[in-house]
């Protein structure tokens, strides 16, 4: 299990968009890169809202601008 400090938990629990891909469905989480679905097939194909992997929140429906 991975230790983390304080002011890196307090970052993973802001939700932050997932990387891109082309087909909207998967994404890399922002934090640890990994691999992760939009939807949780097993779960009546919920939205995923934190990476199972390092716990970070993610925000699928926020637009990216030029602006941030």
């Amino acid at each position: 299990m991975e230790i983390i400090d304080v002011k890196e938990a307090v970052e993973r629990m802001k939700p932050k968009r997932p990387l891109a891909s082309a087909s909207g469905k998967y994404g890399a989480c922002p934090c640890c890169e990994c691999l992760i679905s939009k939807y949780e097939p097993a779960h009546g194909n919920l939205i995923i809202k934190h990476c199972k992997w390092c716990g970070q929140a993610l925000d699928w429906e926020k637009e990216k601008t030029d602006n941030g």
